[in-house]
């Protein structure tokens, strides 16, 4: 018993975790021409399909490590519903290995949905906000394979960050 107290007691000596709040906020006007994988021409904010096609041509293909947890995936069907403040839901349906991205609802049932805001989703994207943030927040949620959505926060950390975080062991990138 006093062993595990000695241990507790030097957990707490440790320096503090610093804990980032989660807090929803607003782009401002313009905040696309800001990111160098945008493809240049979009005049008005660009639609979650325009942004995820964007990402993926200009931020994962030509990103190794992005490149590299792709390769290990096994084929997957995520579906993305976003709530905008100014549009309707917008869906996209995206599937990794092979790739392919296009608006709308799958034909068949998704591994994984993923339901946020706009916003929190434009940030997670651009390596700003974790992507559990929002749901741990009650702002958006997700439903399907975990280990489906860990591969795609791989995906998402690697091409906006460059690195990832490490997993447990008992999911490994692609495992079904």
């Amino acid at each position: 018993m006093s062993h595990l107290i000695k241990s507790v007691k030097s957990m707490s000596d440790e320096k503090p975790f610093e804990y980032k709040m989660y807090e929803y906020k607003e782009l401002p006007e313009g905040w696309w021409h800001e990111l160098d994988w945008i493809l240049p021409g979009r005049d008005e904010e660009p639609t979650v399909f325009e942004l995820f096609h964007d990402m993926m041509i200009g931020s994962i293909v030509g990103n190794p490590i992005a490149l590299e947890i792709a390769s290990k995936i096994v084929p997957r069907i995520i579906l993305i519903e976003i709530e905008h403040p100014k549009r309707e839901i917008e869906y996209v349906r995206l599937m990794i290995n092979p790739t392919d991205i296009k608006p709308g609802v799958p034909d068949t049932e998704p591994d994984l949905i993923i339901h946020m805001k706009y916003y929190d989703f434009v940030r997670i994207i651009m390596g700003e906000l974790d992507m559990m943030s929002p749901v741990w927040a009650g702002n958006g949620w997700i439903l399907g394979n975990l280990t489906c959505g860990l591969d795609m926060r791989d995906l998402l950390d690697a091409s906006s960050r460059g690195e990832v975080n490490p997993r447990p062991q008992m999911w490994p990138i692609g495992s079904p």
